[in-house]
């Protein structure tokens, strides 16, 4: 069974913050990672809580970290940067 902790945005590490919100996001607005041991999952703001759960039911780990993107930072996703323009 699968734990999952709801965490503040805040407490998620910068440089994570970098690498969640750059290339595509899903379009269903819920990312998930497992590559730093435990599941980590990055959901948009307006994206729905039966998603958010489903999503980290599915990344089969002992604990996964849910956090909400805020709106100030939903704003900046998939916004193409110098290098996708040029």
């Amino acid at each position: 069974m699968c734990k999952i902790l709801v965490r503040k945005w805040d407490n998620l590490k910068s440089s994570l913050v970098a690498e969640a919100i750059t290339g595509d996001f899903p379009k269903c607005g819920v990312k998930y990672t497992g590559k730093y041991g435990q599941g980590l999952v990055i959901a948009r703001f307006n994206a729905p809580i039966s998603l958010i759960k489903e999503k980290a039911r599915a990344a089969n780990q002992e604990i996964t970290h849910v956090f909400v993107m805020p709106r100030s930072i939903d704003r900046l996703v998939n916004i193409p940067t110098l290098t996708d323009v040029a």
